[in-house]
């Protein structure tokens, strides 16, 4: 809300630059932490990071408010709060075994029927916690959902890739966790090239054709073997890394490209709320299939993670028809692209 239309695209590559590097950074902490001293520290660890983010928001975030106050949804809170802790509960712990299959479909069937209670409950609310009304707004309709198919192909990466690594590879958390590493650095050569690249082809063409790049990056970890030579590996999870990188954060600029500053606010908690959701079912989705490749009581090998790698970019490819049909101009205050006219035939 804070800064100019013309200037969202170099902010939001700042802005995603934690999100994206964190997932990979945290398998290196975590794998330090897990072989050199205990595993309940990666736990630990959230208290004192915690009090540091509220210190540092408290000092340099500003305290902008809106014009006018409203009351807190108190029962859309509850609805779709429950709704989704029910719906995300029961998704991961399909197929893992850790329920009854009976119990996991009521959780799961508790879960959505709260979700459409909320649904029906917001058309009523003037000031609903989470404004499904945006969705009526093109551009955010399709980031969110686009958006939302591209990061559960790419949140589940953080989840198998060390595994992967530990279990086919032999290689200790910390190794693993350095390996994984290699695709923060890809993240951040994203910031030196993404305005340039949204400004020359436009916000369709470029998420468009990246999400069939980040469809083949995402899957192509599962044709890695012991075999395979380690350098190889590091260049391949580096360019992931920059694909994954610009697919997220173009999908994440999209949802506010036309919605009026006035709304940000709103935009801005359904925007956090598809992008937390969809990369807990990335997490579930890759677990589920690496289950059913496994079976039942079988052991983890090296060439068990091949089907779940490909279901992630088969997931993230979902995107495409959703972002194909934005429109040729979409998001142009914010980008800068200047759509090629063609001339009619005289």
């Amino acid at each position: 809300r804070s800064i100019p239309k013309r200037e969202l695209v170099g902010a939001m590559a700042w802005m995603t630059m934690p999100a994206l590097i964190g997932p990979l950074v945290g398998p290196l902490v975590g794998g330090f932490i897990t072989t050199y001293f205990d595993w309940r520290w990666i736990f630990w660890i959230n208290i004192p990071m915690a009090v540091l983010g509220l210190v540092m928001a408290t000092i340099f975030v500003p305290d902008i408010r809106a014009e006018t106050r409203r009351r807190f949804d108190a029962v859309g809170f509850a609805l779709i709060g429950l709704g989704i802790f029910a719906f995300v509960t029961g998704s991961t712990a399909l197929g893992v075994g850790i329920l009854e299959t009976t119990h996991v479909a009521i959780v799961i069937a508790l879960g959505a029927g709260l979700l459409v209670t909320y649904a029906l409950y917001s058309h009523r609310r003037t000031s609903p916690i989470i404004d499904l009304s945006l969705f009526r707004i093109p551009s955010l309709r399709v980031g969110l959902i686009g958006g939302a198919f591209a990061r559960l192909g790419v949140g589940g990466t953080p989840f198998l890739l060390p595994l992967m690594l530990q279990y086919g590879f032999g290689m200790t958390p910390f190794e693993s966790g350095a390996v994984t590493f290699v695709g923060a650095a890809g993240a951040i050569g994203l910031k030196t090239v993404s305005t340039r690249l949204i400004r020359r082809f436009g916000f369709r063409t470029v998420v468009v054709v990246n999400s069939a790049i980040t469809a083949i990056v995402v899957a192509i970890p599962g044709l890695f073997h012991p075999g395979v030579a380690l350098p190889l590996i590091y260049a391949i999870l580096l360019f992931a890394g920059f694909f994954r990188a610009l697919q997220l954060t173009t999908t994440q600029i999209l949802g506010f490209v036309d919605v009026p500053s006035h709304r940000m606010s709103q935009a801005t908690t359904l925007s956090s709320v598809f992008q937390q959701t969809s990369m807990s079912l990335g997490i579930s989705a890759a677990a589920l299939v690496l289950q059913l490749q496994v079976g039942p009581g079988g052991e983890i090998g090296a060439d068990d993670f091949f089907w779940p790698f490909v279901t992630l970019g088969c997931l993230s490819l979902l995107s495409a028809p959703f972002f194909w049909s934005l429109r040729a101009d979409v998001g142009q205050e914010v980008s800068g692209h200047q759509p090629r006219v063609v001339a009619p035939a005289e």
